[in-house]
């Protein structure tokens, strides 16, 4: 399809909005992430490079009444299995929560990532008998016994932040539980006007290192006091835009009462421009660059956020990856 006909299905979704929606419900940006009042059950044709949380265990553990627990906030590069520091080089960087039992000395790792991986979360499939694109971005907390210090030293770091009791522990325990079943989805992007920090931000990301800034509030929120002397940055991976137009809900465009079938065809064709979901690495790293390199050529985006699609026209440097420091609450 050419672009004289994508920006004039724009203008009509555009028009459309403008009608539809009154002065309240038009968008306030940065638009958040919406939470879900129910676990997403993933479709069975989701699958991944690597198992999801493995070594994992089933429940919240307990601590005993008068215990302390030791919070640590662990950094390593992202794929450092594979690919070493390279990735910390970079500023792209997994965040990870430690805990440890003063008492016992038992300790815990808790992290918060894709069950399927980066790009299914990034980009949709197309499915030769489906309609509409199929989303394999489902994200989840991961709990599992010990903190590997060779794994979060060899390239990062283990930080002490603050300490909880065994009750603030308990409670805490009760907001991940709520958190990890109400947040099923990740959000790879940030969006942002521009590369300044005061440039306006269009969409909040959900990723691992937006659970550990909500964990850390919600620690605050119990009791904890963390360490003011302790700085941490946090990596995003942003893309530059004008300001967003909203498109459509999702149901709207795939449902059983849709209305705009060009859009959905619109739609299908672009993510179809995406579909290397590769289980051999070195083409799945392939596949990233490519990417980038589209974006490059053509200056588009259609991002899927909080079951609506919105259109992004990109500006320079289209992506930008930046490991910024935000402060313990």
């Amino acid at each position: 399809m050419s672009k004289v006909i994508i920006w004039c299905l724009l203008i009509v979704s555009y028009t459309y909005v403008l009608v539809d929606c009154s002065e309240e419900t038009w968008p306030v940006y940065p638009i958040y992430y919406s939470n879900r009042s129910k676990v997403a059950v993933p479709d069975s044709y989701c699958e991944g490079l690597f198992p999801f949380c493995p070594a994992g265990i089933s429940h919240i553990p307990t601590f005993g009444s008068g215990d302390t627990i030791e919070v640590f906030a662990m950094k390593k590069p992202v794929w450092q299995f594979i690919t070493g520091n390279f990735m910390g080089k970079l500023g792209i960087w997994h965040d990870a929560i430690g805990l440890r039992s003063k008492k016992t000395g038992l300790n815990f790792t808790v992290e918060w990532y894709e069950l399927y991986e980066l790009l299914n979360c990034t980009f949709p499939h197309i499915v030769d008998n489906r309609t509409s694109p199929l989303w394999c971005n489902q994200g989840a907390a991961c709990f599992y016994r010990g903190i590997i210090d060779k794994l979060w030293l060899s390239n990062g770091s283990i930080t002490k932040v603050t300490e909880m009791t065994s009750k603030q522990f308990f409670e805490w325990g009760k907001w991940l539980k709520l958190d990890n079943d109400t947040g099923p989805y990740y959000e790879t992007w940030r969006v942002k006007e521009g590369t300044k920090r005061e440039d306006q931000e269009w969409f909040v990301p959900f990723d691992c290192a937006s659970f550990i800034l909500r964990s850390f509030k919600a620690m605050k929120k119990v009791g904890a006091e963390f360490n003011q002397n302790v700085k941490l940055n946090y990596s995003f991976i942003t893309l530059c835009s004008d300001e967003p137009i909203f498109l459509a809900n999702e149901a709207d465009i795939f449902g059983p009462n849709k209305h705009n079938d060009t859009l959905a065809k619109t739609l299908m064709d672009w993510y179809d421009n995406f579909q290397s979901h590769h289980k051999n690495i070195v083409k799945w790293f392939e596949s990233i660059l490519k990417i980038f390199d589209y974006f490059e050529i053509e200056h588009e985006f259609y991002l899927y956020y909080n079951k609506a699609y919105w259109f992004l026209p990109l500006k320079h440097p289209i992506i930008d990856i930046t490991y910024e420091y935000v402060p313990l609450p």
